[in-house]
């Protein structure tokens, strides 16, 4: 795995790009990605196609309609280090959908359990094409510590028939990793704590 050198300003910070596996192929050095997991028919690698080859094939994407089936998705996770902050800005992807592959996709986030949509939009039938979700701003989305999962789902499937067929490729998500600093109020009371600390190593010092 490809290190992603550390930043202060926004960049990526995660990338999935599928050429030996689920896994991260590349992450910030205070960032832990988890492995794509999906939660729909399959998800194998194909070198059939891709941008460029290998690439994720997933199946089984049909919801009967046009609002996205929440059991139907495919999704990461991220695990920010003790001691940094993450405020997420971007996430882009390749995709391919097949004739009778899903025409609509939408991402959600942990930060509000997935209830609602951060951006959808089409996919694109028969060629790879590129999506990229602007996140400033989004809420929920910025001072992240703890573990943080997105999920990306298709629906709408034009076959009807629970076969859909959606190609992914290169994830990438970026952000901006700061280390966390401590609260004002906090290093007064430290200050306060070492100057006591300080005071009684003198007093015993004198007695």
């Amino acid at each position: 795995m490809a290190p992603l050198a550390a930043q202060s300003e926004a960049a990526p910070v995660t990338a999935w790009e599928f050429d030996a596996g689920l896994f991260a192929s590349a992450e910030h050095p205070n960032i832990t990605a988890s492995s794509i997991f999906v939660n729909v028919g399959g998800g194998t690698l194909f070198g059939g196609t891709g941008n460029p080859v290998p690439s994720l094939l997933t199946e089984g994407w049909d919801t009967g309609g046009n609002v996205a089936d929440p059991a139907k998705y495919f999704a990461f996770s991220i695990t920010v280090d003790v001691g940094y902050v993450l405020t997420l800005t971007n996430l882009s992807f390749d995709e391919q959908a097949l004739a009778n592959g899903p025409p609509a996709w939408q991402v959600s986030t942990v930060a509000d359990n997935f209830t609602t949509s951060v951006l959808g939009g089409a996919t694109t039938i028969g060629a790879f094409g590129n999506h990229s979700v602007d996140l400033t701003g989004e809420p929920g989305l910025s001072g992240i510590t703890s573990p943080f999962e997105i999920r990306i789902y298709g629906f709408g499937d034009l076959g009807g028939d629970n076969s859909g067929d959606w190609y992914i490729d290169n994830i990438i998500l970026e952000g901006d990793i700061i280390p966390l600093v401590p609260e004002p109020s906090s290093l007064a009371l430290a200050a306060v704590g070492f100057i006591a600390l300080a005071a009684g190593r003198w007093r015993r010092r004198k007695g």
